[in-house]
């Protein structure tokens, strides 16, 4: 998680190698445990806020995951979203 982080937020200066940072990021978040994956909700719904459009890498896993785990990634997702 730490190096899906690092290279996100390193490459955010030049946008081309920004996307793929946060293409790299949102794989790895995808291999992650629902479990996981909700301790982080709070840091990646503030990431959410810095996409440029809504329908971002990010925002897609967020939405597929909350779908497919309504009671461990959904609640959570909404409520986070929800005090944003």
């Amino acid at each position: 998680m730490q190096d899906a982080y690092n290279s996100a937020s390193d490459a955010c200066s030049d946008p081309l190698i920004a996307a793929q940072g946060w293409r790299y990021a949102v794989n790895n978040l995808r291999d992650m445990h629902d479990e996981r994956l909700a301790m982080f909700l709070p840091q990646l719904t503030q990431a959410l806020k810095y996409e440029h459009h809504h329908s971002s890498p990010l925002s897609l896993l967020l939405m597929e995951r909350a779908l497919a785990a309504p009671n461990i990634i959904g609640i959570k997702l909404y409520w986070s979203l929800r005090v944003e």
